[in-house]
């Protein structure tokens, strides 16, 4: 039993030791039912769900780090392997987002219509960042969109090579 015990606490030491190379994403829903994902819920909002995501990076982030500001928004449906896709990649960059679930609110829909200037359907998911409206997974696209504005991927270039 004691050599359990220690057997586990070298394995406890050995992981807070050697960096953890995840961070905790939670998804923040206000009183509207608008879902964002952030490190942590603001207030007004109620924290639905929680996941780790694996950085692949070794590098600790800085309070001296700044982020671009830049207003971006991921416009989703559920079951939406696409949306998904996009998703990770904005948290790859780092990106501030807020995402909007349109799948099942027709007012949203219209309203995201009118906001993009689309006629007939719309196509999910849809990434506004700044001035720029993408339109599906254009993956090039997003990666040179993030880029310009100041956003860079982990110094091992995962989002390269997905």
């Amino acid at each position: 039993m004691r050599y359990k015990f220690i057997a586990l606490l070298a394995i406890h030491f050995c992981f807070l030791f050697t960096g953890a190379n995840a961070v905790t994403v939670y998804e923040c829903v206000d009183e509207e039912g608008n879902s964002t994902f952030q490190d942590r819920c603001p207030p007004g909002t109620l924290p639905a769900n929680e996941k780790n995501i694996a950085t692949g990076s070794k590098k600790k982030s800085t309070d001296d780090e700044v982020k671009p500001d830049v207003a971006t928004t991921l416009y989703v449906m559920s079951d939406c392997e696409a949306c998904d896709i996009v998703h990770g990649l904005l948290l790859q960059y780092g990106a501030n987002f807020s995402e909007v679930n349109v799948g099942t609110d027709v007012e949203l829909q219209i309203q995201l219509k009118e906001k993009i200037n689309a006629e007939g359907s719309l196509t999910l998911p849809t990434t506004i960042i700044g001035e720029e409206v993408i339109i599906g997974y254009d993956r090039q696209k997003l990666i040179t969109t993030l880029e310009s504005i100041g956003y860079n991927v982990s110094d091992n270039g995962d989002a390269e090579n997905q």
